[in-house]
């Protein structure tokens, strides 16, 4: 029964505002503190006072506003229950002033209830506010009642008892919840820091998985020398938002003979999910470069590619017993074959081809790859284009994160437009050709960038194509 009355009386209710809940306890504290001054006066009042009658009835009637604002505030209606209980304690003060005289020293209930109202969690410019009426009206109360006489004849030594005793309990009644409710905050931010260290280590924890995986992710990305050993002098940017991304490259080299086939993909998302469909893309390319080995001198060969990866994400990713996925990517694959015409098919990627005219950006497939067809939609047909490198010095491969980034003075997306500038800004004069500085390229798209947080992952490759 003690144990439930406890719970009720110091636990904070459902109601109660979270900013209040560590000054609860405090403030119920205060109540107590106040409920058991209130009868000890009395008592006093009681055995040495003959008409005690009429202060006893004035301290009870006020002691009813407190219980009540007590019992609100109990049940979570804070703010209303302790002003409530604040007016019963100035109305009470005032009553045993007028009653006794200014010399019981209950002036001091007018200060010490100003303090407390500042001391807990309401809006500022409230509890100012009432801070303010209440050191207000212990003006008007002192300067209506300094020289007043008293009503009922109270005797010195109860006076004297009553002054030493409203001292006592206005600072306790002060004191002990704000000693409570200091102690409340400390153990609130211990558990703050406890969280604090526990979220940094989860924290941790999820950053090395994630660079680990991050490094698995990089197994499936072709090298950087096997890349340069094709295409001698080029340049690779790859960089995920998030430790791992969506964004990967990979480059199959014929078995014989010269020539290669190299691709760039933009899967759905970034991060973890992203990560995990570069290896399900790069499952499903391998699986169409293997599939179309025996074609590998047909001029459609990598539009063919394409759409062998287009059926295998539908099919295994988005079917239909899987309803809430619908993930895709972009793609751009090469079919590389030097001193003959090469072929390229393009599933809405944007590639430039530099030759010493400029930079010309490749038609592309507007589609996208593996996201699930409405009624009545056939699958998308992936396009490959004959590709004349005889007079091209570099391609220039970007994904969406390029082109979307966000920079500038207006914060704009970098877009085509201004990536061909940069790239055009970005060739330096060579003693044979125009080389493409992808250095100095990716120098001036950070400094685009800015401040401005990096939206995407991010791709960039520079394949050479005068090595």
């Amino acid at each position: 029964m003690f144990k439930q009355a406890q719970s009720f009386f110091f636990t904070p209710h459902d109601r109660h505002p979270s900013r209040w809940r560590p000054a609860y306890g405090a403030i119920q504290l205060g109540f107590l503190a106040g409920a058991v001054g209130l009868l000890g006066r009395d008592l006093l009042i009681l055995f040495t006072v003959d008409d005690w009658w009429l202060i006893i009835a004035t301290e009870l009637a006020f002691a009813i506003v407190i219980a009540l604002g007590c019992l609100i505030h109990t049940f979570g209606y804070a703010s209303t229950g302790l002003v409530l209980a604040c007016i019963g304690g100035v109305g009470s003060a005032t009553g045993f002033i007028i009653l006794t005289g200014w010399q019981t020293a209950f002036y001091l209930w007018y200060v010490n209830l100003a303090v407390l109202i500042l001391a807990v969690p309401l809006r500022i410019w409230f509890k100012w506010l009432i801070a303010l009426c209440f050191i207000g009206l212990y003006c008007l109360i002192y300067m209506l009642f300094s020289e007043h006489t008293s009503i009922v004849d109270v005797p010195r030594l109860t006076v004297q008892i009553l002054a030493l005793s409203n001292i006592f309990g206005a600072l306790l009644i002060l004191g002990l919840p704000v000693v409570i409710y200091s102690s409340q905050l400390e153990s609130q931010k211990q558990l703050a820091t406890k969280a604090k260290l526990e979220l940094d280590e989860k924290h941790q924890d999820l950053i090395s998985s994630l660079n680990y995986a991050a490094r698995m992710q990089r197994t499936i990305l072709t090298s950087e020398e096997a890349v340069q050993d094709v295409f001698p002098g080029s340049y690779i940017f790859w960089r995920p938002q998030h430790i791992v991304g969506g964004d990967a490259y990979f480059l199959r080299r014929r078995i014989s003979g010269k020539g290669a086939m190299f691709g760039v993909y933009d899967c759905t998302g970034h991060g973890v999910p992203g990560a995990f469909m570069t290896l399900l893309a790069e499952r499903a390319l391998d699986a169409g470069v293997e599939a179309s080995r025996h074609k590998r001198q047909n001029p459609d060969r990598a539009g063919d590619i394409l759409s062998h990866v287009d059926e295998f994400i539908r099919t295994v990713v988005n079917s239909e017993s899987i309803e809430s996925s619908n993930d895709g990517m972009d793609a751009f694959l090469l079919d590389f074959r030097p001193g003959e015409k090469s072929y390229y098919a393009s599933a809405n990627f944007k590639v430039f081809m530099q030759t010493e005219r400029g930079f010309t950006e490749l038609a592309s497939d507007e589609a996208s790859i593996g996201y699930r067809l409405e009624t009545g939609e056939t699958s998308p047909s992936f396009k490959t284009l004959p590709l004349d490198l005889s007079q091209a010095i570099s391609l220039v491969i970007v994904s969406d994160g390029i082109l979307d980034q966000k920079g500038g003075a207006k914060g704009l997306s970098l877009g085509r437009r201004r990536l061909k500038n940069l790239l055009e800004q970005s060739v330096t004069e060579d003693t044979a050709s125009k080389v493409l500085d992808g250095d100095y390229l990716m120098r001036a798209i950070h400094k685009y960038q800015g401040d401005e947080e990096q939206r995407d992952d991010m791709t960039l490759i520079v394949l050479s194509l005068k090595g």
